[in-house]
């Protein structure tokens, strides 16, 4: 019956759909057509046809996912340090969560994901937890390793009922497994593959609801890891960002790594005021806010530009170019946008670990 319609055939999550039965069952029903959804279409053996690419920009744009993601490392002897700060940092967060509730009615509670060394070093962690940390509950940890799956015992992880703040694992979650509520990673891992990294840093990406958070650390992702190089683990990341679809330069643009010593928070966005007509030159912005890769906002109709990340000395060109006259540029230029840098953290400080 099938074979007589010709049917057209939609494949979600198509990277999994790869292997020669899958095209063999697929063709066995004669589609007219197949169209594909994946974060990772196939660039070699029997490659995807792309049809349509989003950038990270237009998904930060629609407020899908949380950008940039901010990292800290730590030598490898600092670890019990990088997890303290990581549990820190979540608690932080959570803190942020109450009082977005309070303004908006959202209910967000930051999840942690940690990434152990061994499956059997999984159980300790928790227990260490749990011993270390008189706030934490065992009902905060989930593990999920191996056949070891915890959150298949958890209904509805986004419910004000769930206890879960923190997920403890080594290569990868269950496939399937989704919660925009991960908004911490925290890799104990010394040494690990890039498949490793790549299958756990896309879960901390989702921003809840797809709807922008009013303090803009919720609209971030944060990643710990211990490393001796912090170029190395950035490389880790950015290859990790590409193997979720987005390209190097996009990868390039959204990791920004934190300073030595301080936590990667604190963080708050800079509006700009011009004239709309005279001062705004709306062809302009349209294309640079896209290669500005979600940095920056820009409502010509209002006449507001927000700086929501540091910007290097190209993107604060980029962002200049924008504005049409010099009076507006040599505004922007000289106070608008320094003082974006120094509250975003580009040359001031951000805020350090809170009591």
């Amino acid at each position: 019956m099938l074979r007589l319609r010709r049917p057209i055939v939609i494949v979600d999550e198509a990277h999994n759909a790869r292997t020669d039965l899958s095209f063999a069952t697929l063709g066995a029903v004669k589609p007219s057509c197949i169209v594909e959804f994946t974060a990772t279409p196939a660039r070699a053996r029997h490659p995807s046809n792309v049809l349509h690419h989003v950038s990270a920009a237009e998904l930060k744009a629609a407020d899908m996912i949380k950008l940039p993601l901010r990292v800290i490392t730590r030598h490898p002897s600092q670890a019990d340090q990088l997890l303290g700060e990581a549990i820190t940092l979540r608690a932080d967060l959570e803190k942020l969560a109450r009082a977005e509730a309070q303004q908006t009615g959202e209910y967000l509670r930051p999840i942690l994901l940690l990434q152990a060394e061994r499956v059997d070093a999984c159980a300790p962690l928790r227990d260490r937890l749990v011993r270390e940390h008189p706030s934490i509950s065992a009902d905060q940890v989930k593990i999920s390793v191996g056949r070891l799956d915890e959150l298949k015992d958890v209904k509805d992880i986004a419910s004000p009922s769930c206890p879960v703040r923190f997920i403890i694992t080594v290569e990868k979650l269950r496939e399937g497994w989704d919660c925009p509520f991960a908004y911490v990673l925290c890799s104990l891992k010394a040494t690990r593959s890039a498949t490793a990294i790549e299958q756990i840093v896309g879960r901390i990406l989702r921003l809840p609801n797809a709807q922008a958070k009013r303090h803009p650390d919720l609209n971030c992702a944060y990643a710990f890891s211990v490393s001796e190089s912090l170029p190395e683990v950035l490389n880790e990341l950015r290859e990790a960002l590409e193997n979720n679809g987005f390209t190097r330069a996009e990868a390039d643009r959204i990791v920004i790594p934190a300073a030595q010593g301080i936590l990667p928070f604190g963080l708050q966005p800079q509006t700009a005021h011009f004239d709309p007509v005279r001062e705004i030159d709306a062809a302009v912005a349209q294309v640079q806010v896209v290669a500005l890769g979600g940095k920056v906002q820009i409502d010509v109709a209002q006449g507001e530009i927000t700086v929501l990340a540091p910007l290097d000395s190209d993107e604060t060109e980029l962002l200049t170019s924008c504005v049409k006259t010099p009076a507006a540029k040599a505004r922007g230029g000289s106070s608008t946008w320094c003082e974006a840098e120094m509250a975003l953290g580009g040359s001031g400080k951000p805020r350090a670990f809170s009591p």
